[in-house]
C-alpha cells in the first residue's frame, strides 16, 4: 500500500518548509561571513609586528576557534539539508510534487551545480582563508612561525575541515538522501 498523498494544506506546509530550509542556508551562510570579518579584525593587527617576531600563539589559536565555528555553521547548514532531503523525498515517494521528482532525476543524472554547492565553496573559502592566515601574516611581515605546535595543529584542523567540507558539500557524504528514501519505503511497506 502506498503512502497517502498529503492533503492541499499539508502539501502547502511542507513545500513552505522546503523554503525556509533553503532561506535558512543563505542566512548561515551570511552569519558565517559575518563572523569570518568579526575574527579578521581580531587577527589583523594595527601596528604590524616587528621582522623575525614569531606568529605567536594568540594568531594560531584565533585561527583554529575560527575554523571550529565555521565547521559549526557548515554542520548547522548540514542538518539542515538533511532535513530537507527527508522532505522532499517524501513527496518524491507520495507523488505529491512533480518537481522534486524531476528535480531528484536531474540530480541522479550527473554532477551539476546547484543551491547546495554554492554555500559549501563559500565554507571552503572561508576556511581555507582562515587555515592560510598566520602563514600570509608570516610571509607578508617576515615572522617566524613559532609556536610550531600552533602552526601544525592549524594545519591538521584546517584540513580535516576542508576535507569535511568538500566531502559533505560536493560529494554528498552524510546527505541522508538514500537513508530517508529507504525509511520511507519502509514505512509505505508497513501499510
Amino acid at each position: 500500500m502506498a503512502l497517502k498523498k498529503p492533503s492541499a494544506e499539508d502539501q502547502k506546509k511542507l513545500h513552505d518548509r522546503v523554503n525556509q530550509i533553503t532561506h535558512q542556508a543563505i542566512l548561515i551562510t551570511t552569519a558565517a561571513i559575518t563572523v569570518f570579518g568579526l575574527f579578521s579584525s581580531w587577527l589583523i593587527r594595527e601596528v604590524p609586528p616587528s621582522a623575525r617576531a614569531p606568529v605567536g600563539s594568540r594568531t594560531y589559536a584565533l585561527s583554529m576557534l575560527l575554523v571550529f565555528l565555521l565547521l559549526t555553521f557548515f554542520l548547522l547548514l548540514h542538518s539542515q539539508k538533511r532535513l530537507l532531503r527527508i522532505l522532499t523525498t517524501y513527496l518524491v515517494i507520495t507523488e505529491a510534487s512533480d518537481w522534486e521528482r524531476e528535480w531528484k532525476r536531474f540530480r541522479e543524472r550527473g554532477p551539476y551545480w546547484g543551491y547546495e554547492e554554492s554555500p559549501a565553496l563559500v565554507f571552503l573559502a572561508l576556511g581555507l582563508l582562515s587555515t592560510i592566515f598566520p602563514f600570509l601574516n608570516a610571509y607578508l611581515h617576515c615572522l617566524v612561525l613559532e609556536p610550531m605546535a600552533g602552526a601544525y595543529s592549524l594545519v591538521i584542523i584546517g584540513t580535516v575541515y576542508l576535507g569535511l567540507v568538500w566531502g559533505m558539500g560536493f560529494r554528498d557524504w552524510w546527505s541522508g538522501e538514500e537513508s530517508a528514501i529507504t525509511k520511507w519505503k519502509a514505512l509505505q511497506d508497513d501499510l
